[in-house]
């Protein structure tokens, strides 16, 4: 038995006016005509004239302070419209022995309130030494602030690795976003399955795997625990509308699914890259949050065919069910 798809979308395949001051005639040539203007000109007349500019000016002032002072108000979405920040990724070798300083790479940028593909000058440009880095967890929340502390060039890659001090806090995933963007920490997206949805979710995943037949490169390591291979979210809606629930898993391959109506999950994204080459646990989520400010999470999963490694961004489409790939981040290699 296959898994239900719904158009399952395959990642391989796969933002009043002042008046103008007097001219011609100075200081000096206006104060030699103030005499002709006292005795042209009644007392009364002056003093008229002195109190109606007086009210003028302060209308004109009082103008200006009340536009200062009352200025239109930012809504949420002019600030995400706006909102320019880069994320960045771990490219650690897991299989490695941990290091003092961890290595990081361009993962996305937001630009127009949009998370998308980081451009060519990411790897040169990107973290400076010195520049500050927050570090987020599973659901966005902000861990810690680290520096970075050196830039290697990585020839094969030609991409500037940025070396960030490690953190023993398990809550890292190896995300970060530049401190300088004004990131707002998202309202978390967890999602707790019912007991009914969790076990569903485990055939779900047995039943992708089993479809994928006989790997090419086995190794000693079965499938992780679906506790360390699986997140569970929900996307809100409007007002009045239920949220739709989700669940990223991997293994094999990475897969987007959703709980439908009538208490089944179906198939909504898969990762297919790392299939041919990579090992039992090739594809893993590691976090789904909201990295763009539009109210709708996005999930950043890892992915190896051995070799090489990095992090992707999914980001769901229009019709608010299937998935898609915002970006792939740069890679880590043993070449």
């Amino acid at each position: 038995m296959t898994p239900r798809t719904a158009q399952t979308t395959d990642a391989s395949v796969v933002f009043a006016q002042c008046p103008r001051p007097m001219r011609g005639r100075s200081r000096g040539a206006r104060s030699r005509n103030l005499p002709w203007l006292l005795s042209h000109v009644s007392p009364t007349a002056m003093l008229n004239r002195s109190l109606a500019g007086v009210v003028a000016t302060a209308i004109v002032l009082g103008g200006f302070g009340m536009a200062s002072a009352s200025p239109r108000r930012a809504t949420a979405a002019s600030v995400a419209k706006t909102r320019s920040m880069r994320w960045l990724s771990s490219i650690e070798n897991e299989s490695a022995p941990p290091a003092r300083l961890a290595s990081h790479v361009p993962l996305a940028v937001v630009r127009h309130g949009r998370v998308q593909q980081f451009g060519k000058e990411a790897c040169k440009q990107w973290g400076p030494v010195g520049s500050r880095w927050i570090s987020v967890d599973m659901f966005g929340e902000p861990i810690r602030t680290a520096k970075v502390a050196a830039r290697d060039y990585y020839d094969y890659s030609k991409c500037f690795e940025l070396a960030l001090k490690r953190n023993p806090d398990a809550r890292e995933v190896g995300l970060f976003v530049s401190a300088n963007s004004g990131y707002r920490p998202p309202s978390s997206a967890r999602w707790e399955p019912s007991t009914e949805a969790l076990a569903s979710f485990a055939r779900f995943m047995d039943q992708v795997h089993a479809s994928l037949g006989k790997a090419e490169r086995t190794d000693d390591k079965g499938l992780l625990p679906l506790s360390r291979r699986s997140i569970f979210f929900e996307v809100k809606r409007p007002a009045g509308e239920a949220p739709v629930h989700f669940a990223v898993g991997g293994g094999r391959v990475c897969v987007v699914a959703r709980w439908a109506p009538g208490g089944h999950w179906e198939q909504v994204y898969i990762e297919r890259g790392y299939l041919e080459n990579g090992p039992t646990n090739a594809c893993l989520p590691r976090a789904v949050l909201d990295m763009d400010g539009d109210g709708v999470p996005e999930v950043v999963y890892y992915g190896t065919e051995r070799e090489w490694w990095g992090y992707n961004v999914a980001r769901l489409g229009a019709d608010g069910v299937h998935w898609t790939r915002a970006s792939q981040g740069h890679f880590g290699s043993t070449a």
